[in-house]
């Protein structure tokens, strides 16, 4: 007729290892009711396992701070214990032990109880916990009774009663026992073959291989149908009563036997984070492997090749200690931030250790000219890498919306946006041994704006001067792609208007003109423009060679002419060496202008 449904219980047990061990509860929250979640401070409302099945909702079961132990009864040695007490109403405190009733075979309920003080009134008798069916009935049901200082400990199988109705009187064992004892209770309920004819024990202070029931009961009442466990405040309660290490079992062996624990295996850190580097560097990471309770040695595996470990397996008693493990990453390929896991495993217990890897292909080049050729072969949005290993001068740095720089060898000249070297590269800095990087979309034209990576880089010495290339505008427009980027030199300029410098003025030379470009902050802006000819000395900033990068005052050259030959008609001009023009002679050096005519006097 009947039999046992076995069922998943891990997710209803807080500590169930045993395969009969259907429930250990040690009350692991803190002090406060039972079945609020707040004893769990990182949960929310009512997470516990425990619920009430009654309307009334006063008098809760408490958990009290402190546990109960007792020689030869495997505890779980941490959390605290229940309290129930005489209270003016009932309410029950209920948990689950399986999700299906248990219909065959015997089930046994252990507990450590502790009475510390007993009901007031002489002979007063009621029961404290219970095996239960979901709030339906209760049975067998643990009773005591006072008797004097002391009580007796007994059983009531009634599993058709109700709280205030029982179909029967509680059966005891003739032992009295003492207040502030702990003692060890164990109710079991056999399931008969028949109808009505199942069997109650109740055991006090059994060992794991000596075990007499104190009261065993036959109840020719209904079978019962178990599948939780409930505690009780009553009237008729003891007046407080400790209650822990509650055990849940279907072989008496489970109730003493040490739950063998699970092997685990901890790696410190799990996440070895991220490496960003390129195709033939080696690259090394560490972490830590400790096992418990393991019965095979540990293996280590990566699902990336290009990862090894200085060792690949530890042995089981070696990790019992914290083991290092070196992973060195040689990469052979390119990675676009893939995610690598390394998996650390003995039987059953695993753990992983993630890493993500950024991997490029840089190209070395010595020159810039070649590095300007490489990064001209991007396509799209994918970026070409090159490590620059010859020695190149800072010619200009400027801010706009971070810091550029001007770039310039023997051989040629770049832009580099500078997101990530250090602040203190300077103008005149000879640098070298650098990454940079481009794709098709950050040219200049065809040349590649290029944009630095990693912040490794030399600074071999400072001050550096670049002689500036003499270029006519008409040879620089004729031919920009020789002078992209890099200073050049414009002799004898004249500026289309006399008011004060602004970007994007205009200059002359013969008949091809060009513009000017000052950045923001550029100590030229606002102040007075030559009006007499003048070299002009920048960077030649844009692929068709129209637009030069005046640095600063420096970069604007006044021209001294000297005197061959004396007018004696037209218009006399008095300017200054500096090419102001004045209104009278002026002490020093004078240039005199009078049509074609330049003269040099000396006041």
């Amino acid at each position: 007729m009947k039999k046992l449904l076995l069922f998943a219980l891990a997710l209803l047990t807080l500590n169930t290892v045993n395969a009969n061990l259907l429930l250990h509860e040690s009350f692991d929250y803190t002090a406060g009711r039972l079945d609020k979640g707040e004893q769990q401070p990182t949960k929310d409302w009512n997470l516990t396992d425990w619920y009430y099945t009654q309307s009334n909702k006063n008098d809760y079961v408490q958990v009290a701070e402190g546990s109960l132990s007792y020689e030869g009864y495997v505890t779980a040695g941490t959390g605290n214990k229940a309290i129930v007490n005489t209270a003016s109403s009932g309410n029950y405190a209920e948990r689950s032990f399986a999700t299906e009733a248990i219909t065959s075979g015997s089930i046994y309920f252990a507990a450590l109880i502790n009475v510390e003080s007993l009901h007031a009134t002489d002979g007063k008798e009621g029961y404290f916990m219970a095996f239960a069916n979901s709030g339906s009935s209760f049975a067998p049901r643990l009773y005591m009774k006072t008797v004097g200082d002391k009580f007796q400990l007994g059983i009531m199988k009634s599993p058709s009663g109700t709280y205030t109705n029982p179909k029967e009187t509680a059966t005891y064992g003739e032992t009295l026992y003492s207040t502030n004892t702990t003692y060890l209770v164990v109710m079991e309920y056999e399931v008969v073959e028949g109808e009505k004819n199942d069997i109650a024990r109740l055991y006090v202070n059994p060992t794991a291989t000596e075990h007499t029931a104190v009261v065993e009961k036959t109840h020719a009442l209904a079978d019962a149908q178990l599948s939780s466990i409930t505690l009780l405040n009553s009237s008729n309660a003891p007046q407080k009563v400790y209650i822990d290490e509650i055990k849940v079992a279907t072989q008496w062996a489970d109730l003493f036997e040490e739950a063998e624990a699970d092997p685990e295996i901890v790696v410190t850190p799990t996440s070895l984070g991220y490496l960003q580097g390129n195709v033939g560097g080696i690259y090394t990471k560490t972490f830590t492997v400790k096992g418990t309770n393991l019965k095979e040695d540990i293996t280590l595996s990566s699902d990336n090749t290009d990862i090894t470990f200085d060792k690949t397996t530890i042995s089981k008693e070696d990790a019992a200690s914290e083991v290092t493990i070196t992973a060195t990453i040689a990469p052979t390929k390119a990675y676009d931030y893939d995610r690598a896991t390394i998996t650390i495993a003995s039987g059953d217990a695993k753990a992983t250790v993630t890493i993500t890897l950024f991997v490029i292909q840089i190209n070395k080049v010595s020159t810039i000219a070649e590095l300007n050729a490489l990064t001209a072969t991007a396509s799209g949005y994918d970026y070409v890498y090159a490590e620059y290993t010859g020695e190149a001068i800072v010619t200009y740095k400027y801010m706009d919306s971070g810091y550029k720089l001007y770039l310039q060898d023997a051989t040629a000249g770049v832009l580099v946006n500078d997101s990530y070297w250090p602040t203190d590269i300077a103008r005149g800095d000879k640098v070298s041994n650098f990454v940079v990087y481009a794709d098709a979309y950050s040219a200049v034209g065809g040349m590649m704006y290029i944009g630095s990576f990693g912040d490794n880089i030399d600074v071999l010495n400072h001050d550096n001067e670049v002689t500036p290339k003499v270029v006519t505008l008409a040879e620089l427009q004729a031919n920009p792609a020789d002078y992209l980027c890099q200073l050049v030199k414009v002799q004898g300029v004249t500026f289309a208007n006399t008011d004060a410098f602004a970007s994007g003025d205009e200059i002359k030379q013969g008949e091809t003109t060009a513009t000017i470009s000052l950045i923001a902050g550029n100590e030229l802006l606002n102040t007075p423009k030559p009006t007499t000819k003048v070299d002009i000395v920048g960077l030649s900033s844009n692929t068709k060679g129209s637009a030069i990068r005046v640095r600063d005052a420096k970069d604007v050259i006044a021209v001294s002419t000297a005197i061959d030959n004396i007018a004696t008609d037209g218009a006399i001009e008095i300017y200054t060496v500096s090419g102001i023009r004045v209104s009278e002679l002026q002490p020093g050096v004078n240039i005199i202008r009078q049509g074609d005519k330049t003269y040099k006097v000396v006041r």
